[in-house]
């Protein structure tokens, strides 16, 4: 089978805790950079809502992950309050055990990082990837011409994450950081300076 041919691809993968402003960073990216945004962990979202499991009890009737979705208008980016909201907590075990526990078990360690990068492939161009959270993405967008960006923002570290999608990643593989500890008008021009910095650290 020939090598795929990246020749033309702009890749860009964020990385950095959660609440660290990566989200913040892709939209920049898509409406300012002209970016497609893609994630690792589309496929499993898509899963999980084929699925469709109970994700928690309300008013003493099981609740299901399709009436979350629905509550949300189908914004995954709505279901992040895992502090505060057991069913969020619910909906981010469900996916992290989909991933790694269940699908990188089966299927191998590379499964999403390979369906991401086919992904990429077929969009072309430039592609922003949102949530870089393991080795084997963070190789598989270096070894396609792009970076890795490491998101940081002060005073958001918070309680650690046992689960390995929160370890974070080798530090050989990130190639620029931005650090989020302003405004969300100076992030953007952060974000701005990255591109326009080409495959170097903007400093």
């Amino acid at each position: 089978m020939a090598a795929p041919d990246d020749t033309g691809l702009q890749l860009i993968g964020l990385h950095g805790r959660k609440q660290a402003g990566k989200d913040s960073c892709g939209d920049r990216l898509v409406t300012a950079h002209g970016y497609s945004r893609v994630a690792f962990a589309d496929p499993l979202r898509l899963f999980l809502v084929r699925l469709d499991p109970l994700v928690g009890v309300r008013a003493g009737l099981p609740l299901r992950l399709s009436a979350v979705l629905a509550e949300a208008g189908g914004d995954w980016d709505r279901l992040k309050d895992e502090a505060h909201d057991p069913v969020h907590r619910e909906i981010r075990t469900l996916l992290q055990k989909i991933g790694n526990e269940a699908g990188k078990a089966v299927f191998g360690e590379t499964v999403w990082a390979d369906r991401g990068l086919e992904t990429a492939r077929r969009l072309g161009g430039r592609v922003v990837f949102t949530d870089v959270r393991f080795d084997v993405e963070a190789a598989a967008i270096t070894r396609a011409g792009g970076r890795v960006v490491h998101v940081v923002r002060p005073g958001t570290a918070g309680p650690e994450d046992p689960h390995p999608s929160e370890a974070g990643i080798d530090p050989r593989w990130i190639s620029a950081t931005v650090v989020n500890d302003g405004t969300l008008q100076q992030l953007w021009a952060k974000v701005d300076a990255l591109v326009l910095s080409g495959p170097r650290d903007p400093g």
